[in-house]
């Protein structure tokens, strides 16, 4: 692991340039990319200056969704389950067919499953 002077990453352009680096290197769906990868690629002090992974993927220009924390009540809602999966397709450029469920778990709407999986209303 290279070792980084005192506040390298308070230099927005040292954050573009590693991530931007880390997401060639990975070669995974930006939905997969997740902390541990820019933890064991030797960027947990990126992370933590910008205030997690997704922000550093943002900040790099990345199109993702900003994975929310939903309560379970926030899905008992049809138009928020609606509002969520047409954001997740928009970002992830599938055709609403091709959607999978590790597309919900992968961009923090595994809540939304739970709730259609035991029977409540579906999308």
């Amino acid at each position: 692991m290279t070792r980084r002077p005192a506040k390298y990453w308070q230099c927005k352009e040292n954050r573009i340039k590693a991530t931007k680096t880390l997401v060639t290197k990975l070669k995974k769906s930006l939905s997969a990319i997740n902390h541990k990868d820019f933890k064991e690629n030797g960027l947990r002090e990126l992370i933590l200056a910008i205030g997690g992974y997704q922000n550093a993927l943002i900040e790099a220009g990345f199109n993702v969704i900003k994975k929310k924390r939903f309560s379970s009540a926030y899905w008992t809602k049809q138009v928020n389950r609606i509002k969520e999966t047409k954001k997740l397709i928009k970002m992830l450029g599938k055709h609403p067919s091709k959607i999978t469920q590790e597309d919900f778990f992968n961009n923090g709407l595994n809540g939304l499953i739970r709730v259609t999986n035991k029977g409540t209303a579906g999308l």
